[in-house]
């Protein structure tokens, strides 16, 4: 259970860093086509840029939780 979702639901920058990591490709490292990993590495890039908008808005530790949340490398432990 996501303990920040009344305040993800109400940040515009919170719902759309949730949108990007609910769509990412989490293995695109692994792929073989080209295609694949640069289009993951962008959307990874996209990612690592509204972390850092979250952080320069206060809204560091929410974008932090909601990043663990969805990467399967915090999950797996």
């Amino acid at each position: 259970m996501n303990i920040f979702k009344k305040e993800t639901m109400q940040d515009p920058l919170l719902q759309k860093l949730e949108l990007l990591l609910k769509s990412h490709d989490w293995h695109y490292m692994r792929s073989d086509d080209h295609r694949y990993y640069m289009r993951g590495r962008a959307e990874y890039d996209r990612i690592r840029e509204t972390m850092e908008e979250c952080n320069n808005n206060e809204l560091g530790t929410m974008a932090t939780e909601l990043f663990r949340q969805y990467n399967p490398s915090y999950n797996e432990q």
